[in-house]
Order: structure tokens, then C-alpha cells, then sequence
């Protein structure tokens, strides 16, 4: 079944999962005529997990109980990594011009002030000779391999690793990451709030969580948040 078969009375987004829960109801007459759904944001076509229902009651009573994270779907299309490609054209093309250059020294602090201030167990920093650039957190190690030499790419790289230490599987870049990433960038890089909001919203980076993620910026964190406000 796909969502274009429903009339859609309700919608719930998970940004741990970067996919939608539906309730709604078939155009066409049916015995158990109400549906709730998941759905990936990149994959709206086909529901991946349904159930239906003879009563909106009780598809009311399956959806709430699913938007309260008490029925997430384990499926492969939730584990897919869709924005990586994305978020590094975003970071290409809107702030690698405001990125600045930084040593092994200057890396190593920041590793460790990031860390600190997100509760943390360090990274190891592993400076490639050679400037690569490119950069990857290994999470079974706990270790980043740095080949670029700017401090948004090291940034990027501490958000994984923040990331991986408040969520129950590996990072990726969707919408909880980035958000993530726009705070550690705009906390420790010096970049316009407003502006990096608005590009990664006109890149499509955020999902449908703007002001409740502004609230709450580093999503999976448990220290206190900076209380962004929303531009």
C-alpha cells in the first residue's frame, strides 16, 4: 500500500528514524478502512510497516501508542544513511569558505573542549601526514582519522561522535545529526546561527522537527542545551 491510497488524518515525525508515522483512512470502501503506517521521508511512496483497523478508536489508540516510541519498525529503508551525500554538499557549498585552518595542537584541544563540554570520552585524534581530505569517526575505537586541516571538518567528525554516545546505533547524517552539527559549528566555529539554519532548511537537512530541535539542539545529549532561539 502506498500513502497516495489514504486520506491522510495524521502524521507524526520520528527523527530518530527520519520517517513518518501516518494515520488514515482508504478512499475506497474496506473492511478495516483505517491504516497507520511508517514511511521513510526519502521513500514516501510505499509504507514499509502498516496495520489496519475497523474503527478510527482503535487506529487512534495504535498510533499514539507508535508516536510515543513504543512500536518503532526495525526495517533496513530506517537504517539507510540518505543525507550523507547531502550534507557534504552542504558543508561544501555554504561553509567551507568560512572554515578555518587549524594544527595537530589546535585539533587536540578542541577534541578535548568539545568532549568536555558534551560529557564525552575523548577521540582519539589520529593526524594524517598527508592532507587527504578526508576525515572518518571509527566508533569501535573510539578514534578519528583526520585528513582534512579545518575545524568544521573536525567538528563534523566530534557531532558523530557525540551521536554515537547518545543513541543506540551508529551515526548517520540525518536530521539529528545535523542539528548536531549546527550547533558544535556555530558554538565552536563562530557561524551566523540564522545562517546555517536557513541552508541546511533549503537543503532539506532538517526534517520536520525546526523549533523543537532549536530547544534541544544536541537531540540525543543529556547536558543542557544552549537554548538557541529560532531565527
Amino acid at each position: 500500500m502506498k500513502v497516495r491510497d489514504l486520506r491522510v488524518l495524521k502524521k507524526h515525525f520520528d527523527p530518530a528514524i527520519d520517517g513518518y508515522l501516518v494515520l488514515g483512512r482508504r478512499k475506497q470502501g474496506a473492511a478495516r478502512p483505517y491504516v497507520v503506517g511508517w514511511h521513510s521521508r526519502h521513500k514516501d511512496t510505499r509504507f514499509v510497516s502498516r496495520k489496519s483497523f475497523s474503527t478510527i478508536a482503535k487506529a487512534k489508540e495504535h498510533f499514539n501508542e507508535a508516536a510515543r516510541g513504543e512500536s518503532t519498525p526495525v526495517h533496513k529503508t530506517f537504517l539507510r544513511d540518505w543525507q550523507d551525500n547531502d550534507v557534504y554538499l552542504w558543508e561544501e557549498g555554504c561553509l567551507q569558505d568560512k572554515a578555518a585552518t587549524i594544527t595537530q595542537e589546535q585539533a587536540a584541544a578542541l577534541i578535548q573542549t568539545v568532549s568536555k563540554d558534551y560529557g564525552i570520552e575523548p577521540p582519539a585524534l589520529v593526524w594524517l601526514k598527508r592532507n587527504t581530505k578526508r576525515s572518518s569517526f571509527l566508533e569501535s575505537e573510539n578514534r578519528i582519522k583526520f585528513g582534512h586541516r579545518d575545524n568544521i571538518a573536525l567538528l563534523h567528525e566530534l557531532g558523530h561522535a557525540i551521536q554515537c554516545h547518545y543513541r543506540d546505533r551508529e551515526s548517520d547524517h540525518g536530521p539529528p545529526f545535523v542539528w548536531i552539527a549546527i550547533e558544535l559549528y556555530h558554538r565552536y566555529a563562530g557561524l551566523n546561527l540564522p545562517y546555517l539554519v536557513a541552508t541546511a532548511k533549503q537543503k532539506g537537512l532538517l526534517g520536520d522537527i525546526d523549533r523543537q530541535m532549536l530547544e534541544n539542539v544536541k537531540g540525543y545529549a543529556k547536558t543542557p542545551s544552549l537554548k538557541l532561539h529560532q531565527p
